[in-house]
């Protein structure tokens, strides 16, 4: 009987293939989210930028009711 024990050449590169699939997938995911973080950031500054605009002529609208 063959007492070597370990893993086969095949073995391996399944078991690095497999691990570069699922490696692949993280980082798509990863860097899917970060996009979208990206835009987040970008529509919430956009909104901080134009709140005091709004503030003021909402201000002017009530003063020029009196």
């Amino acid at each position: 009987m063959n007492s070597n024990r370990g893993f086969t050449l095949v073995e391996l590169m399944i078991a690095i293939a497999v691990s570069m699939l699922l490696l692949t997938a993280l980082y798509g995911a990863v860097n899917s989210v970060q996009r979208s973080s990206t835009g987040i950031e970008r529509r919430i500054e956009a909104q901080q930028a134009v709140k005091p605009a709004l503030d003021l002529m909402s201000l002017e609208i009530t003063m020029a009711s009196f």
